[in-house]
């Protein structure tokens, strides 16, 4: 008697656990130029997943103050990252928002859309599981920017090596910035029976 064979296949997407960070105020600092920086270890996906990565910043922008974000791999392993081991910088400077790229030295920059006050600048970068982009997305104070960029879809913008985060500000200005840092991985799973 022949027993029908039955495959049973099922294909359930996963979504772990999402992981982030808030940065307040950093503490004043003890040098002449006011520069103030810390740096914070948090890996850019899981291996073997797709990951939405998005980072925002909020300050007062003066023509004065700087504030960034700068992603890279900590390849020493000192817990901090060097100038050589950073790969993207974006944040406020010289008033006006920029994107660096630290292999080319390029530097992008796009002026605000506000005139004085609080502003917030946030990048989402959507990986796939082999850590290429499939979109960029760029939104200071509500309205997109770096179209130029975003557009390309630039493999520079993003490393599945990401380990260390370094946030730094300067300025002679009143502070009252933050920045906060999340990381949500997606994969699948297929079960054959």
């Amino acid at each position: 008697m022949n027993k029908p064979m039955v495959l049973l296949a099922v294909l359930a997407a996963l979504t772990a656990i999402a992981v982030g960070f808030h940065v307040g105020e950093l503490p004043d600092s003890n040098f002449i130029d006011t520069e103030s920086a810390t740096n914070i270890c948090f890996a850019a996906v899981s291996r073997g997943m797709s990951c939405d990565f998005v980072a925002t910043i909020a300050l007062e922008g003066t023509a004065t103050n700087c504030y960034q974000l700068t992603f890279g791999t900590d390849a020493d392993g000192n817990g901090s990252l060097s100038p050589e081991e950073g790969d993207i910088s974006f944040g406020w400077r010289a008033g006006r928002w920029f994107v660096g790229r630290a292999d080319t030295s390029e530097c992008f920059f796009a002026d605000s859309s506000q005139s004085s006050g609080s502003r917030t600048l946030s990048l989402a970068l959507y990986a796939r599981s082999d850590g290429r982009l499939r979109r960029v997305q760029f939104l200071a104070d509500g309205a997109a920017i770096f179209q130029d960029i975003t557009d390309e879809n630039p493999d520079w913008l993003f490393s599945r090596d990401w380990n260390m985060i370094e946030v730094v500000r300067r300025g002679d200005s009143p502070f009252s910035e933050w920045c906060e840092v999340s990381r949500e991985d997606f994969g699948f799973r297929m079960i054959l029976r």
